[in-house]
């Protein structure tokens, strides 16, 4: 493979210990494919990042990269930002990767280099949930929720994106209802094929809660047993979002301290889906957002 991929993460202040853990797994699994790393922040994030970039030198070719951003955006919306800079600044193949997302396994980017040449546009991980019944009310929030975040699309968390197509199409990271969510309605709309990792195992919930790990497509997933994203960890949203995120502290924990997941790929505390329950699934996630917005709407004006 000739062409050079562009790994860009997008940083957030406060957050090293993911960061390190990413970088860590990025430095010690074969790729199958020549990459670099861009750590992309702002002002607040630049010095925590510009160390974590440093201690990674010798395994990674890694740099740093500074964005003015306004203080008035955060969350999500700062995560547009910086990969609508990323996109001005960058060429050819950029694969976007959340800083609680990275491999567990070898061929994580060989594999996403094999659907691009392929012809498949924005491979990466796929969200995590089955597609809705097409006789939905298309004005519904389910379906305005639901017809994006199904297995038949990607998203940004892990997502190869060809710069040309984004200004081809004049596409934004910061419209839509989320990061990214442009992207995935141009290619629905382009009649686009988009393929990529199927979740295949999550960590077990620390104690016996009566909570069954199939419902959880939000905490320590693993996609196709080479990428994990840990998730929870930086929209404002957040760890909160889901009342039954703090199930997961210890398997989270115990990955940032080993700055690894790959214990969980050979861990007796590992749940492999079985996907024989999908639409309780997609109702439970339905239930969890609907609670946690309402939670989140009770100290902040807007939701994301």
């Amino acid at each position: 493979m000739n062409d050079m991929i562009t790994v860009v993460i997008c940083y957030a202040a406060g957050t090293e210990r993911v960061l390190r853990t990413c970088l860590s797994s990025l430095g010690r699994h074969d790729a199958g494919a020549e990459f670099g790393v861009k750590v992309y922040t702002d002002q607040h994030g630049l010095q925590e990042a510009a160390i974590c970039c440093a201690a990674h030198r010798q395994r990674l070719q890694i740099l740093p990269e500074l964005v003015g951003c306004p203080d008035g955006i955060a969350g999500s919306k700062k995560h547009g930002f910086l990969l609508d800079e990323v996109m001005r600044r960058e060429k050819g193949l950029v694969l976007t990767l959340d800083s609680d997302c990275f491999p567990v396994a070898g061929g994580w980017l060989s594999n996403v280099w094999d659907f691009h040449k392929a012809g498949i546009v924005l491979p990466g991980i796929l969200w995590p949930w089955e597609p809705p019944d097409p006789r939905m009310d298309k004005d519904s929030i389910e379906w305005r929720v639901r017809h994006i975040q199904n297995w038949t699309n990607t998203w940004v968390a892990c997502q190869l994106v060809d710069v040309e197509f984004v200004k081809d199409h004049k596409l934004s990271y910061i419209t839509g209802d989320d990061t990214g969510f442009s992207l995935i309605e141009k290619a629905n709309e382009l009649g686009l094929c988009m393929k990529g990792f199927m979740p295949t195992r999550c960590a077990s919930p620390t104690w016996a809660s009566g909570f069954d790990p199939e419902m959880n497509r939000h905490m320590c997933v693993i996609y196709d047993d080479r990428m994990i994203h840990l998730g929870g960890g930086s929209s404002r949203v957040g760890k909160k979002e889901f009342e039954h995120n703090h199930l997961f502290e210890e398997p989270i924990e115990m990955t940032l301290r080993k700055a690894s997941a790959d214990w969980l790929m050979n861990s007796n505390k590992a749940h492999h889906y079985r996907f024989d329950n999908e639409t309780e699934v997609a109702a439970f996630k339905m239930r969890m957002m609907n609670s946690g917005i309402m939670r989140h709407l009770q100290n902040h004006e807007s939701i994301f």
